[in-house]
């Protein structure tokens, strides 16, 4: 502080020769260096003396801290110490550093990285290894295709053998068989799987469902009003899903037509090339 004050007091002197400076230049340049040099070198060392001063101090008030946090602890993990300064975790093992060069905590005290501790007496315990993840519980082994396949045949089979009705029956029968080739054709074929997707996880559970709801209806032995238009609804629904469910045997059977009359089409261009035909179309 004091030389901050010489400096002050010797401002006067430092800058007197400033205007000529800059006005004249020359010579005056050298009269206000030399002037200016004392004050200079004090403001220099007054504001290093403030620094190192400030520094020294807040490093004290950090010893202390330290002290008091770690107290008579034989150890103390890092991270405990960095939270109540509090700190990061690299800039409190820098202060723990500087305390253990000190001997703040005695000789014997150091870092135990491995650990991420503060040992000061005696050696903390090993870390406590992490439990073992625990086993997954394995998935139970999905149904069989073959078997999930006759499982929805039997539950047709069953609603139908619930429901009196004989045109309902027909019906009910008819979804049945186109059910059971569309079941066989994914059995013989699995490539046609991706086109039946959506015929086993939407189509056909609700189609099951409806029929349930019939023979559910029909159990009830009444004519009333909601009753009544429910079992029309889906009887009237049933010429709809048996025509849908015809239409989608058909579309598994899509690339064998293709294949079959790509092969009509290569037969009949060799047979009119080797002059079999006499330009008879050929007919299957």
């Amino acid at each position: 502080m004091l030389l901050l004050i010489c400096a002050l007091a010797a401002l006067p002197d430092a800058i007197y020769w400033l205007p000529e400076a800059l006005t004249e230049g020359g010579s005056y340049w050298t009269w206000l260096v030399e002037d200016s040099m004392p004050m200079l070198m004090s403001l220099t060392g007054g504001i290093g003396c403030l620094f190192g001063a400030n520094h020294i101090r807040t490093s004290r008030r950090m010893r202390r801290k330290i002290d008091n946090i770690v107290g008579d602890a034989k150890y103390m993990y890092i991270q405990d110490i960095a939270d109540a300064i509090p700190c990061s975790y690299e800039k409190c093992c820098k202060h723990l550093e500087n305390c253990i060069d000190e001997g703040l905590f005695g000789p014997g005290a150091y870092l135990d990285m491995h650990r991420k501790c503060l040992v000061v007496k005696e050696r903390p315990p090993e870390p406590t290894p992490a439990p073992a993840p625990a086993p997954k519980p394995q998935k139970a082994d999905p149904m069989p295709e073959a078997d999930q396949y006759q499982k929805i045949l039997d539950e047709l089979r069953r609603v139908n053998d619930a429901i009196p009705d004989e045109e309902m029956t027909d019906k009910i029968s008819r979804l049945e068989a186109v059910s059971a080739k569309i079941f066989e054709q994914a059995q013989t074929d699995p490539d046609k799987l991706p086109q039946m997707r959506k015929f086993m996880d939407y189509y056909l559970p609700t189609s099951l469902k409806l029929l349930n709801t019939y023979a559910e209806l029909d159990k009830q032995g009444i004519e009333g009003e909601n009753i009544s238009e429910s079992k029309h609804r889906i009887e009237q629904t049933m010429d709809t899903l048996v025509k849908a469910f015809e239409n989608q045997l058909d579309r598994l059977f899509a690339s064998d037509a293709l294949d079959v009359s790509t092969d009509i089409d290569v037969m009949q261009n060799m047979l009119r090339a080797d002059g079999l035909t006499d330009d008879a179309p050929f007919k299957l």
